[in-house]
This record gives C-alpha cells, sequence and structure tokens, in this order.
C-alpha cells in the first residue's frame, strides 16, 4: 500500500513468532465474561424494578379500593356493616 510503513514493533500476519491471536483470545474470553456479569446484573436490576413496579400498583389498588368503599359510604350507596 502507498504510503504505509511497517515498523519492526507491528506484528505482521507473515510473521510466525506473533502472539496476536492468543492475545486476543486470551481478551475475548474477558470480553465474553464481562458482557456475561453486566447482562445478569441488567437482568437482575429489571426484574427487582419490574417487581417493585407490581407492588406499587398494588398498593395503589388497594388504596383506591378503600376510597371508593369510604366515598360510597358517605354517599349512603354502600351500608355498614355493623
Amino acid at each position: 500500500m502507498p504510503g504505509a510503513s511497517l515498523s519492526a514493533d507491528e506484528p505482521t500476519a507473515s510473521d510466525p513468532d506473533s502472539d496476536s491471536d492468543a492475545a486476543s483470545s486470551a481478551t475475548g474470553d474477558g470480553v465474553s465474561s464481562l458482557v456475561n456479569v453486566q447482562f445478569i446484573f441488567c437482568f437482575m436490576y429489571i426484574l427487582i424494578g419490574m417487581a417493585v413496579i407490581a407492588m406499587c400498583f398494588n398498593l395503589m389498588q388497594e388504596k383506591v379500593v378503600q376510597g371508593v368503599i369510604s366515598l360510597g359510604k358517605k354517599l349512603g350507596i354502600i351500608k355498614d356493616e355493623q
């Protein structure tokens, strides 16, 4: 290639002593396990968030039902159970 220069520090594809394949596979395994750990933490974060949201919906539903029953009792639509 015109304008490209190769120095002695850069291993070439024809250099049998280059350890670039071994280094890239070792780094690839580390990156793969890091991605797996990040995926697991992301999954757990989303799962816990969904559980908290579900609890909030349940609490709000109970609060709204209590409010509607109270309003019904005040308006005389619902009789007291006494």
